[in-house]
């Protein structure tokens, strides 16, 4: 039998290799790490972006709820007010002037047994 010999350099070899080899798997699990935060990272700038014009917008609204035209607009429309001097007009509609709307009528299809479907198909009808 042959004995195998182990020589220093045969011993820094392999350890070289197996040294790069563990390496490599942590580079791999890195380079996962960094794709999965990238994708996060991008996800997140998007909600971000989109709070933020969600934000702009209620921010506007605000600013106008709380403006002097928007007060005056829902007091003479919807809160009947007027200002001193002018008079409050409310039309009413007269009660013959409302259209009655016109049913049609639908055809209802009548349903016809299997045997009467083939004998149509087979000789007519």
């Amino acid at each position: 039998m042959k004995s195998i010999q182990f020589d220093k350099k045969r011993i820094i070899v392999v350890a070289g290799l197996a040294l790069l080899f563990l390496l490599m798997i942590d580079l791999n699990t890195r380079l996962n790490d960094l794709y999965r935060l990238t994708r996060e990272r991008n996800s997140m700038r998007t909600e971000i972006a989109n709070l933020t014009s969600t934000a702009i917008g209620l921010q506007t609204q605000i600013a106008y709820a709380t403006s002097d035209v928007a007060v005056e607009s829902w007091a003479r429309e919807e809160g009947m007010m007027v200002r001193p001097g002018d008079q409050l007009i409310v039309p009413i509609s007269p009660s013959d002037a409302t259209p009655m709307p016109v049913i049609a009528a639908q055809p209802t299809q009548s349903s016809l047994k299997n045997w009467q479907v083939w004998w149509a198909l087979f000789f007519g009808e």
